[in-house]
């Protein structure tokens, strides 16, 4: 029923796009058309997830979420949905806190919610103006109401779903520009949009705005009076701000420090109409563009002619950033003029030297390391100088990185504490996308994205990132040195070179080692294309990394959960004893199979106290299908069957319980096609021997002393079972299941079962009469009706005394 209200509402939008005059604006669809089962939330691994592809120069881009549910019945739920862009959302519903040192990403992260109906006649809507372009990810859940634990089948489980449309709307009318082109402009809109592409290893991009002719002939032509805004943004449209034009050469200049590069950057002017302009764009690449290449240095331009020697000093010493720990010297005789290589620095526009790590991919998944390659190594140490900072960068993958953490740690070596007096602090900045702006000699940085190390204090520091965004990620690394503790004024190092350990790597879930520490385990989790971790925390715990004790249990009520859930099927020992000493072998084989899976089951589902003798799908399998068979040989014992029909029973139920476990363990039907067939069997043998007998079967001693005790308590059992279970009351309900089903079989069991005696033979009128002699207990008559009428009736009469 989803499906085809789903289908409806698509119906309905489409024929909206088609024909202009059901709304104002028409959207062109685009990854339309997604529906998928909505899960109350226990963990991140029930949320569904959704993927767009936004294009490029998108101007608006419009989402619509509608829910569903499948019967008019089903209460309606609020679904809350969470859109980020570049990957997964990361998100605290039940407001858990998040580990320390994990950096939340908040930016471009939006909600919304909706309510789910049997026949939705509106949708949830949410417009974005100028979105990024590239994988926008939404995911969905509702929240978690019901804590009942039911059986299916019981009674309707209402199913949820969530349907989503998407659609955009782009612009076209784009100029290109090409760096160090003037364009001459004369728009015919008050709004005109530019882009220039940004190659690698660009430093600095400046655009130029000048000649503005205003179209009122009466104004001045000046840029304030015919330009009012401008905007610039990398990979989407801007968003324009207004601008004061003040200086004397009656030009427009903005300047980008350290742009993202191998993008597009998109220009927005907003000026009269036909008013006539020119626009430049420059891209200014770095003087001295340091890269990576085999464990060397390599600087453009490559002509030893085009090179100062103080620039040559400069190479040698940026050769000490490789990451090789043994201690190196400049050539001999070359002198190094400290203040000489400053000021050459400075000339080179704020270029810093950037090394590009290498991936190192592990066996396991959202498990890879980034290291310093050489020649013929690989190293995660780092040398730096308090000459200048050092960039390195590494780059994430979409799709395949998104769904771990990113873990940066950052050692400082204890070792240098041995080689100065000085106090040593490393200052270090992430940025994503580009590198931090680098401006008069200082890294710019965001203060959650800043991290610290002295010699003095903590030398290590670390943060994680979960669910990082793709793309290219950049690291500086400044040193200073100050001459005691709480100096704020740095001086010249007294070491050459300070080494670092650089720790960068992704990893599944949350920490290192323990994914999510003592109080949860890692998930890798499917859903459609998408593969991500989580934490799914034990004992009440919560939080990302599962570091939220705010509703844990107490280790002396799990140790209680354990002990009742096991030692409750102790019970079922009286029941084992009954069975050997009337002779029910079988069935008391199936008794101790029974209280062995169930015991090792539940001391392997706790949270703290585990202990796993097999797999987990072992034991619960096992443990089901121990259950279910121990109803259905009790039920057969009681039907006293003849023993070949009894090894049938036996054989089938056999095969069909272990059919219908596999086929759907936790479903009710499983449970109750055994037990009624069971049951009728039984009925039908009873009823034979009332029949033959002429008397009710079994008597009423055997009715009131055992048959109605034992119903009594199987049918406590099962409706604790069925309706009274809930997951807080979980470890007592069901261990008071275990005791009153082990009791239950105590009374049900009939009494001992006598091997019939060998056949007796007697002739009669010349004919051979096989005697079945059958044995008279107190919880059953003697079916006179199975004697011939030629039987030695004497023999009869003395059983009967």
């Amino acid at each position: 029923m989803a499906n085809s209200c789903f289908l409806r509402w698509m119906l309905v939008l489409i024929l909206s796009v088609v024909n202009p005059a059901c709304t104002a604006l028409v959207y062109v669809p685009s990854d339309a058309y997604q529906e998928s089962l909505l899960r109350p939330f226990h963990s991140y691994r029930d949320v569904v997830i959704f993927h767009f592809s936004v294009p490029t120069q998108t101007i608006r881009a419009i989402w619509q979420f509608v829910a569903f549910m499948d019967d008019p019945s089903c209460a309606s739920r609020n679904v809350h949905i969470y859109l980020r862009y570049g990957s997964y959302p990361v998100i605290s519903p039940d407001n858990a806190s998040f580990p320390e040192n994990m950096l939340i990403p908040m930016e471009h992260l939006y909600s919304l919610e909706t309510i789910s109906h049997f026949q939705p006649r509106e949708m949830s809507e949410f417009h974005l103006m100028n979105p990024l372009p590239g994988s926008w990810y939404a995911v969905a859940f509702i929240p978690d109401w019901n804590h009942e634990i039911k059986q299916q089948g019981i009674s309707h489980k209402c199913r949820y779903s969530l349907g989503s449309m998407a659609s955009w709307n782009r612009r076209t009318d784009i100029h290109l520009l090409n760096p160090g082109v003037t364009l001459n402009i004369l728009p015919v809109s008050v709004i005109s949009l530019f882009k220039i592409f940004v190659p690698e290893n660009t430093w600095a991009m400046e655009i130029v705005i000048s000649n503005c002719s205003p179209s009122n002939s009466s104004a001045s032509s000046t840029i304030q009076s015919c330009i009012s805004d401008f905007g610039i943004r990398a990979h989407a449209l801007p968003f324009p701000e207004h601008i004061n034009i003040t200086n004397e050469s009656n030009e427009f200049l903005h300047i980008i420090s350290q742009p993202e590069t191998d993008a597009y950057y998109y220009i927005m002017i907003v000026s009269e109409p036909h008013a006539a302009f020119t626009i430049t764009a420059n891209l200014q690449a770095c003087s001295l563009l340091w890269y990576h290449n085999k464990n060397k240095i390599n600087q453009l331009p490559t002509s030893d002619e085009q090179l100062s020697a103080t620039t040559k000093s400069l190479l040698s010493l940026l050769n000490l950033t490789q990451g090789q720990k043994s201690r190196r010297h400049f050539p001999k005789g070359e002198e190094i003029d400290m203040q000489i290589l400053m000021s050459e620095w400075e000339l080179a526009d704020g270029c810093l030297p950037i090394i590009p790590l290498t991936r190192i991919k592990h066996a396991q998944d959202f498990l890879d390391s980034f290291l310093i390659q050489g020649h013929d190594w690989f190293s995660s140490w780092l040398s730096i100088t308090d000459i200048f900072p050092i960039l390195i960068k590494f780059e994430l993958l979409p799709f395949i990185d998104i769904g771990g953490t990113l873990q940066t740690k950052i050692h400082l070596d204890g070792l240098i504490m041995n080689l100065t007096s000085q106090v040593v602090k490393v200052n270090m900045c992430i940025h994503q996308g580009s590198p931090p702006v680098y401006r008069d000699g200082i890294i710019r940085c965001r203060p959650d994205y800043g991290m610290t190390v002295a010699s003095n204090e903590s030398s290590t520091v670390l943060k994680y990132f979960p669910f990082p965004q793709p793309g290219m990620w950049f690291i500086s690394f400044s040193a200073s040195c100050y001459n005691h503790t709480g100096a704020t004024v740095s001086e010249p190092c007294e070491v050459e070179r300070v080494m670092v350990d650089l720790r960068i790597h992704l990893q599944p879930c949350v920490f290192e080692g323990t994914p999510c520490g003592e109080h949860g385990y890692c998930q890798e989790n499917h859903f459609r294309q998408f593969y991500f971790s989580s934490c799914h925390c034990l004992s009440g715990w919560q939080g990302w990394g599962c570091t939220d004790d705010r509703n844990a249990s107490m280790p002396s009520l799990l140790l209680l959960k354990t002990l009742l859930l096991t030692l409750s099927n102790l019970f079922f020992v009286p029941a084992v004893i009954l069975a050997i000493k009337r002779r029910y072998y079988t069935e008391a084989v199936v008794y101790t199979v029974t209280m062995f899976f169930s015991t090792f089951y539940h001391a392997c589902d706790v949270d703290i106290f585990s202990f796993c003798l097999m797999k987990y799908e072992v034991l619960q399998y096992c443990d089901f299908y121990s259950a279910i068979l121990s109803f259905w040989v009790t039920l057969i014992a009681m039907a006293d069957l003849p023993q070949t029909f009894s090894s049938i029973a036996h054989m089938i139920g056999a095969l069909g319980i272990a059919l219908g476990v596999e086929y759907q363990r936790t479903g009710i039907w499983v449970f109750i096609i055994p037990v009624m067939t069971g049951i009728v069997i039984m009925l039908f043998s009873w009823g034979r021997k009332c029949y033959y007998s002429k008397a009710c079967f079994p008597v009423k001693v055997k009715w009131l002393l055992s048959l109605l005790p034992g119903t009594v308590l199987a049918a406590v059992g099962l409706i604790l079972f069925a309706f009274v279970e809930t997951e807080d009351n979980y470890k007592y309900v069901h261990s008071v299941w275990h005791v009153v089903i082990a009791l239950s079989v105590i009374f049900f069991l009939p009494t001992e079962r006598v091997p019939p005696p060998p056949a007796a033979s007697s002739r009669c009128n010349g004919e051979q009469t096989i005697f079945h002699r059958k044995t008279v207990t107190d919880s059953e008559l003697t079916d006179i009706g199975e004697y011939r009428l030629n039987s030695d009736l004497s023999s009869l009469i003395g059983e009967l005394r």
